[in-house]
C-alpha cells in the first residue's frame, strides 16, 4: 500500500464509514480536494525521508509543521466540512508518526551498509522532534498564522535544543552536522 492509500485509509478509519452522495455523504469535494493536497504534501515528505534527504530532527519537524500549518489554516478558514476537520484533527499523530517510521527505516539501512567500525547511526529522536514540532505550531496560533514566524521560532528552537544536547554528549548531532 503507497502512502497516499494508507492516508485515505486512516482518514477513512478515523471518521467511520463514509456514506457516499446518494446518501447524503458528508464530505465535499473541497474536503477531497484539501485531503489531496496534504496527503501529497506528506508523501513528498515520506519520499524524501525514504532517499536520506528528510533531515534530521530539526529539519524534519518545521517541515511537517509547515504542512499542518497550511492544514491548520484551512480549517480555521472553514475550507472543508466539520467531518473532514475531525478527520484531520484525529490522524495528525499518525501521519508525522509515518514520517518518523520511514526516517528510522532509512537510518536502519544506513547503518547496516556502514563499514565496521563506523560509528553507529542512531534512530530519530521522536521527543527532540516533538519538542521542535511542538514549538512551530504554538508560534503559528500566536502569531496570527505566521507561518515564517512560526518556521523561524521552530529552527531556532532547533538549533538550540541540538546545541545543548551536542553540549551534553559530543556523539550526539547537532545543527548543521550529520
Amino acid at each position: 500500500m503507497n502512502h497516499d492509500e494508507h492516508i485515505a485509509s486512516q482518514l477513512r478509519w478515523t471518521a467511520g464509514t463514509i456514506q457516499d452522495s446518494a446518501n447524503g455523504g458528508n464530505l465535499t469535494l473541497s474536503d477531497l480536494w484539501a485531503a489531496g493536497k496534504i496527503a501529497g504534501a506528506y508523501q513528498t515528505i515520506y519520499h524524501s525521508a525514504a532517499a536520506g534527504k528528510g533531515g534530521c530532527e530539526a529539519f524534519q519537524a518545521p517541515a511537517l509543521g509547515m504542512v499542518d500549518m497550511k492544514t491548520e489554516a484551512l480549517l480555521q478558514n472553514g475550507l472543508v466540512s466539520d467531518s473532514m476537520a475531525r478527520m484531520l484533527q484525529a490522524s495528525l499523530a499518525q501521519r508525522y508518526q509515518n514520517a518518523l517510521d520511514v526516517s528510522n527505516r532509512r537510518l536502519a539501512v544506513r547503518q547496516e551498509e556502514a563499514l565496521s567500525g563506523e560509528t553507529s547511526i542512531s534512530q530519530m529522536d521522536r521527543e527532540l522532534f516533538h519538542s521542535i514540532y511542538n514549538a512551530v505550531l504554538p508560534s503559528f496560533r500566536r502569531s496570527d498564522g505566521d507561518a515564517l514566524a512560526a518556521i523561524q521560532d521552530g529552527m531556532a528552537f532547533g538549533r538550540e535544543v541540538t546545541a545543548q544536547n551536542h553540549r551534553e554528549n559530543p556523539r550526539v548531532t547537532h545543527w548543521g552536522t550529520s
